[in-house]
Order: C-alpha cells, then sequence, then structure tokens
C-alpha cells in the first residue's frame, strides 16, 4: 500500500496504528493552534458541508461508508430540507416562466 491511499499516514509515509491516529491528531491540532475537536466532528462537518453544497444524499452515503442512504438520510435529514425547498423554488419558477415552450402542456390547456 502506499502512501498516498491511507487516511492517516506515519511522518515516513507508512500505516499509522489505530492507537496513534488520535494522539497525532491532537498534536497536529496543537501545532497548528486550533481548537479542540474530534474526528468524528470532522466527519459530520464533511457531511453537512457537502449536503449543503447540494451534494446527493447517495454521494455523501458514499463518502460516509454508509451500508444504506437510509442511514445517511436519517442522520442528515434536516439539512436535506434545504435542498427540498430549493427545488420546490425551481419548480415553481418554471411553472410560472413565461414562454416557455419546453415539455407538455397540462390537461386542457389551450
Amino acid at each position: 500500500m502506499y502512501a498516498g491511499s491511507l487516511v492517516f499516514p506515519s511522518e515516513t509515509g507508512t500505516y499509522l496504528p489505530g492507537a496513534n491516529i488520535l494522539k497525532s491528531f491532537k498534536r497536529l491540532l496543537r501545532n497548528s493552534k486550533l481548537p479542540e475537536t474530534t474526528l468524528h466532528s470532522l466527519r459530520h462537518t464533511s457531511a453537512s458541508l457537502l449536503i449543503k453544497s447540494g451534494a446527493s444524499a447517495k454521494v455523501v452515503q458514499e463518502r460516509l461508508g454508509h451500508s444504506k442512504v437510509d442511514t445517511t438520510l436519517s442522520i442528515y435529514t434536516h439539512l436535506f430540507t434545504s435542498q427540498q425547498d430549493a427545488a420546490a423554488d425551481v419548480f415553481e419558477q418554471q411553472l410560472h416562466s413565461k414562454g416557455k415552450t419546453n415539455g407538455p402542456k397540462a390537461a386542457g390547456a389551450g
């Protein structure tokens, strides 16, 4: 395995034992003068930012490694509501746009 495929390589680019990951992470935060946080918080932040930027639930699910998209949706459903609002806005704009001839006419329309 090459260092480019490791999420947490050692300083020499080799496999970093799990027991040392948290210790190295905390040292990195301290040396960078960043506030203390957890690896889980970084994972959650990553997923939240992806969702808020418009990524689909399927993409977020795959990146997090959840076996089912239902897991992702149950954890992050509150963040997908803004996407629902945006989709509703796009739909409303399409309904009210003037001069559009794309798509079928509604039943009974003239």
